[in-house]
Parts: C-alpha cells; sequence; structure tokens
C-alpha cells in the first residue's frame, strides 16, 4: 500500500520529449495532498471501527448477560411459583385437617352435652319422684292426723 512518504521519495528519469517537470511536480503535490487526507481518513476510520466492533462485543456481552439475568429472573419466579402452590396446598390441608379435628371436637362436645342433658333430666324426674312422694307422704300425714 502506498502512503504519502512514497509521493515525497520517488523520482522519474529525465526523458526526451517527457512531462514538464514543474507540471508534473505540481501534481504529485495536490495529489500527495488528497492521498495524505485520504490515508489519514482510512486510519481514522480503521481505528473508528476497532472501537465500534469493540462496543459491539462489549453490547454483546451485556446482551447475553441480560439474556442470563432474564433466564435466572424466570427460573426464580418459576420457583417461587412453585414454592407458593406448594405452601397454599400445605396450608389448605392444614386447614382441613384443623377443620376436621374442630368438628370432631364439636361432635364431642354436642355428645357430652347430650349426655349430660339426658343426667339432667333423669335427675329431674328422680328428684321430682322424691319431692313427691314426701308431698304425698306428708298429705297422708296430715290425712292421719285429722
Amino acid at each position: 500500500m502506498l502512503t504519502p512518504i512514497d509521493f515525497d521519495n520517488k523520482e522519474f528519469k529525465n526523458a526526451f520529449n517527457g512531462y514538464n517537470k514543474d507540471e508534473v511536480d505540481d501534481f504529485l503535490s495536490l495529489a500527495k495532498s488528497e492521498f495524505d487526507k485520504i490515508y489519514r481518513d482510512n486510519i481514522a476510520l480503521k481505528d473508528k471501527i476497532n472501537m465500534l466492533t469493540e462496543a459491539i462485543k462489549e453490547y454483546k456481552n451485556m446482551e447475553a448477560a441480560l439474556q442470563n439475568t432474564i433466564v435466572t429472573a424466570n427460573n426464580i419466579a418459576e420457583e417461587v411459583k412453585r414454592t407458593a402452590q406448594l405452601n397454599a396446598e400445605n396450608l389448605m390441608k392444614e386447614a382441613e385437617n384443623k377443620a376436621k379435628e374442630v368438628l370432631l371436637q364439636a361432635q364431642k362436645e354436642i355428645t357430652d352435652i347430650r349426655g349430660k342433658h339426658e343426667t339432667l333430666i333423669q335427675d329431674y324426674n328422680a328428684y321430682k319422684a322424691k319431692i313427691r312422694s314426701i308431698v304425698e307422704a306428708q298429705i297422708r300425714v296430715l290425712e292421719d292426723l285429722e
């Protein structure tokens, strides 16, 4: 590849009926100036390409990291969802078991209360009969006194 220095170092041989040396030198000077500008622009563009290539690599790394983060977040969300579902199921089972215990306890209390009720009715009837017999005995005593 040519460089701007190659224009400075290039020498042409003199030839009979050749070109005008001053015109050739002026043209080469202009060509060198334009080539120098293009050469510097080319170097700057290559540097910019390298910089942009590095930036693209960084963005791709960031994208991969973000995708990994999203996958991890989705996995965590699924795990939280599964854990919440299991907790909900466990709570439901505990609540059902507690409800069954409460129901059994209530049924036992109802049975106990019915037993006490029957005992009270029997006691009431026994006291009623006892009082009746006392009253009847007192009535007989009064009748005997007459």
